[in-house]
């Protein structure tokens, strides 16, 4: 369970022996978590920004219904408590709710705990909290209970999910199983040129002198922003998106899901879009046959549920998506720049490939830069350059023995 990441949402002033309560309970379970007050400093943002963007990627959201509404945040009229609240609510995140018992609570808290209550839109909260003894208690079980029942069933389901893709990519005409070093190097995506880099600095990150594991690389690189991989037609973006999607799956933190942008209208895929998307193509793969059984009949957790974890997921950057194509597919700059942002608000792990010739995707990307660089900047460009012949002898290799056929072709 140490991957799983907890947000403690409530006041912090006055009810600091109940956070910290919660603290000890997560710290024992092992859990990762997010309670404001044992957090360091942060570089990006407010402090009412941070918070939210932390409830983006937690797992499960925990809100203390205490008896103060806490600190009003400017010009929003809501509390912070209130707004993460909605946040989460927003983010379809798994939610906890414990109403901490006491005599009396403020106006503007009675009004907050009455929504939160709500039969048809409200969370259900079980019993009051009397002593923080029992709040340790139910805490622990709740997230076990929780997580539990949404890993154990998406976890089987995603494995699936691969493997029958894995079957997908294992049909295709042309191995993907090549030598992959010595190939990339770093790009300013804003316009398709290498970077003027050092060769110590190079070295440091990539290096196309010196043999390089490019998917080792990415693979690293994707933890500190969003990857976009270029080159010319034929040079092995989707060869690489494919390799990248066979090495992720070998990971046990986070599951790789993989979108064919070719001739999709990219507006589509903006917004909460993407996460009708993600299910379209998780639904679509499976339901190619597992054992023999439609997803209808094998996700007995049922297809809302999957698309509510997927979205959790997703935000909380525990899938991987590999999006391959973007020069592919129907679009204008506009949408692309709005794609983009989106992107970047969900915070999510993202491999993209496009084409050196697509021009829109470059001028999304260089205005990006010149009017939203905070934006602009959590991007990474990768350039696949020149196959050497070492990569042509693998790759003819790798294409005799899975297509002996075509020997005089290789």
């Amino acid at each position: 369970m140490g991957s799983m990441k907890v947000f403690i949402s409530s006041p912090v002033k006055g009810f600091e022996k109940i956070r910290r309560t919660c603290k000890k309970e997560l710290d024992h379970l092992g859990l990762d978590y997010f309670i404001s007050e044992y957090e360091g400093s942060y570089p990006y943002g407010s402090s009412t920004n941070v918070c939210l963007r932390e409830v983006d990627t937690c797992d499960i959201f925990v809100l203390l219904l205490v008896k103060k509404y806490g600190f009003i945040i400017p010009g929003f009229n809501l509390s912070l408590t209130e707004m993460e609240f909605d946040r989460a609510v927003d983010k379809r995140k798994p939610i906890l709710v414990y109403k901490i018992e006491y005599l009396d609570y403020e106006e503007r808290q009675k009004i907050f705990i009455k929504k939160v209550e709500d039969i048809k839109n409200g969370r259900f909260r079980g019993f009051k909290i009397k002593e923080c003894k029992e709040l340790k208690k139910r805490l622990a079980c709740d997230i076990v209970k929780n997580q539990k029942e949404a890993d154990g069933s998406i976890s089987d389901i995603l494995n699936n999910y691969i493997t029958q893709k894995m079957k997908f990519f294992s049909k295709t005409i042309w191995p993907y199983d090549i030598d992959e070093r010595s190939f990339i190097n770093i790009i300013d995506i804003a316009n398709g040129d290498l970077l003027d880099i050092s060769i110590d600095n190079l070295q440091n990150k990539v290096s196309s002198s010196d043999d390089c594991d490019c998917l080792s690389y990415i693979e690293q690189q994707i933890y500190n922003g969003s990857m976009i991989c270029v080159g010319y037609y034929g040079m092995g973006k989707s060869t690489i998106s494919k390799m990248l999607f066979k090495k992720w799956s070998t990971r046990n933190d986070s599951y790789p899901i993989f979108l064919n942008l070719s001739h999709v209208h990219l507006k589509d895929y903006c917004g909460k879009g993407l996460d009708d998307r993600v299910a379209v193509e998780f639904e679509r793969t499976l339901s190619q046959q597992i054992n023999g059984q439609s997803i209808s009949d094998y996700t007995f957790i049922g297809k809302d549920k999957i698309h509510d974890e997927l979205n959790r997921m997703i935000t909380s950057r525990k899938l991987l998506l590999i999006l391959d194509g973007i020069d592919e597919s129907i679009c204008d700059q506009n949408t692309i720049i709005n794609f983009i942002r989106d992107l970047n608000y969900r915070n999510c792990l993202v491999f993209l490939t496009c084409r050196l010739e697509f021009t829109p995707f470059f001028d999304a990307m260089n205005t990006l830069r010149n009017y939203e660089a905070d934006i602009y900047i959590k991007f990474t460009g990768l350039r696949l350059l020149d196959w050497q012949k070492r990569q042509w002898e693998e790759y003819a290799r790798g294409l005799i023995d899975k297509h002996p056929d075509k020997e005089e072709l290789a």
